[in-house]
């Protein structure tokens, strides 16, 4: 291995100990593409310069929003390796994209979910991976919804609820939800294959005759008929977002 690939490598264990290493590392390059600001942060870009001097290589990362929460750790692995990284912060239907391109001109890809490397790498190019989280999504929804609906007391103690609870609230018309895209999003992907999996019941993965059972897939598609708003990112929901929405209220 190179000595820039060693400090590629090393770089992208001390991030996470798992941002999905490509074939190769970029060379150093000073130019600014306009999209940064002066701290060389944009709204999708984000660069990492190491604090002792100039960087001995650039690492580019295709990365998940998300991981905008540990920019700390990111910029102590910077310093630690003399190595500056610039987040590339994309959907994860893009990343999936981009690995099917052949990666494109990225050095490693750090999506939400490890299905979005499963599905894009089709190239194999993909050389080492590792899991750096685990992320469960949440369905909430405002306490006084819970309390008409009956999954809380007055005093916001909640009781258990079920995919099935779900769905009845919905196919009585008592229940609507935002829900990111299936396809576009890895929260709302994940949301729906647990749906799906909830509803079929027992344990294991889903299966090829689970994916073709008609009374599994009559279900979903009611649970999902409960979906008023759509979106391909988490961020409808965020607070002060285009959205409006309060975070804890979401779901009408």
């Amino acid at each position: 291995m190179s000595s820039l690939r060693r400090r590629a490598a090393v770089v992208a264990a001390a991030v996470c100990a798992g941002a999905l290493a490509l074939t190769g590392c970029t060379a150093f390059n000073n130019s600014d593409d306009g999209t940064a600001d002066g701290n060389g942060a944009s709204a999708t870009t984000q660069t990492f310069q190491p604090s002792g001097g100039k960087p001995t290589a650039t690492l580019s990362i295709a990365s998940g929003s998300e991981n905008k929460e540990v920019a700390t750790a990111i910029q102590k692995a910077a310093d630690q390796s003399n190595v500056a990284v610039t987040m590339h912060y994309m959907g994860s239907l893009e990343i999936m994209n981009a690995l099917k391109a052949g990666g494109q001109n990225y050095d490693a890809v750090w999506p939400a979910s490890s299905m979005w490397i499963s599905m894009g790498d089709a190239k194999h190019i993909v050389k080492d991976a590792a899991s750096t989280s685990t992320t469960p999504i949440v369905f909430g929804i405002a306490k006084s919804k819970a309390v008409r609906l009956g999954w809380a007391d007055d005093s916001g103690a909640t009781k258990p609820v079920s995919t099935a609870d779900i769905l009845a609230a919905v196919s009585d018309g008592k229940l609507t939800f935002s829900m990111t895209s299936a396809t576009q999003s890895n929260s709302g992907a994940s949301a729906y294959l647990a749906f799906m999996t909830a509803l079929r019941g027992g344990d294991g993965p889903l299966t090829e005759a689970d994916l073709a059972d008609d009374q599994l897939k009559t279900s979903v598609t009611k649970l999902l008929s409960g979906v008023d708003r759509s979106s391909g990112s988490s961020d409808c929901c965020s607070p002060g977002s285009a959205s409006g929405w309060p975070a804890a209220e979401c779901p009408a």
